[in-house]
């Protein structure tokens, strides 16, 4: 059976670019119901129509939310067991590229992510969730697990949200939650965000001094990444962190163990 048929997902970030398609994908595998975040109301209004127009009047909601607000994501999650009266999947995926703006990036990147994953382990998807099984998938980035010099913060932040996912990958939290906490990292995508680095940079001194040429990364598109994830919820391990680049297969990073490694040295 799928892990999304007859569901209820929670996605930040969802008016548009990727959020936007990893919406689309759930409700197209008969997820019962999507609620969407986004600090843009007007590009929310219209995401929400366009999909009650495709999948039916009762197939989401969208609510507009900054999610470096503690008490709208709460918001957020009571409006949604409110509707649908379940939650089984928190998809955190709110982002932005702007590393002047360093206070923000961190908050929005980094704080939404860490509020919205422990809302979802120790308040709703325990109480809430109709399987024997809650799901978080933190959407983190290619630069979360490889460092990128031109934009520090973006790609500090998306470390974190590995580091976030794996910490509460865990055993010992899986066995008083029961939530699979997986991390997500996309590749270059077809997005005004990633389209755009130069934008997103402290100034043009950093973009020179890397020579970063945006056309040797590989793009795709965000519905390229968004049609993965239901696999990637269903058969991810608990804790693991999966990389989706370059239109190719997901695959998962893999990382050593160092207290093996040091007890081979002695």
């Amino acid at each position: 059976m799928s892990s999304v048929l007859a569901k209820v997902a929670l996605v930040t970030g969802g008016a548009s670019g990727l959020g936007y398609e990893i919406v689309k994908t759930l409700l197209e595998k008969d997820a019962k119901g999507v609620a969407f975040l986004d600090i843009n109301k007007q590009k929310g209004s219209e995401a929400e129509n366009e999909f009650k127009k495709q999948f039916g009047e009762n197939s989401c909601i969208f609510i507009e939310a900054d999610v470096s607000k503690e008490t709208q994501m709460k918001a957020a999650f009571e409006l949604t067991v409110q509707r649908f009266k379940q939650l089984d999947i928190v998809v955190n995926n709110a982002a932005i590229l702007a590393d002047l703006d360093w206070n923000t990036s961190i908050s929005v990147n980094l704080g939404g992510c860490v509020c919205g994953t422990l809302l979802a382990i120790d308040s709703y998807l325990p109480k809430y969730k109709k399987g024997e099984e809650g799901i978080v998938v933190n959407i983190s980035s290619i630069v979360g697990v490889m460092p990128l010099g031109v934009c520090p913060v973006y790609s500090t932040t998306k470390h974190g949200i590995v580091a976030l996912s794996r910490c509460f990958g865990q055993e010992q939290h899986y066995q008083r939650s029961k939530v699979k906490v997986i991390a997500v990292c996309p590749g270059h995508m077809a997005t005004p965000m990633l389209l755009n680095v130069t934008e997103g940079c402290f100034n043009m001194e950093y973009y020179d001094t890397f020579n970063l040429q945006m056309h040797d990364f590989p793009v795709q598109g965000p519905e390229f990444v968004a049609r993965h994830l239901p696999d990637i919820i269903e058969n991810g391990a608990n804790g693991s962190v999966w990389i989706v680049e370059g239109g190719e297969k997901p695959y998962e990073v893999v990382y050593p163990n160092l207290r093996k490694i040091v007890a081979a040295k002695m």
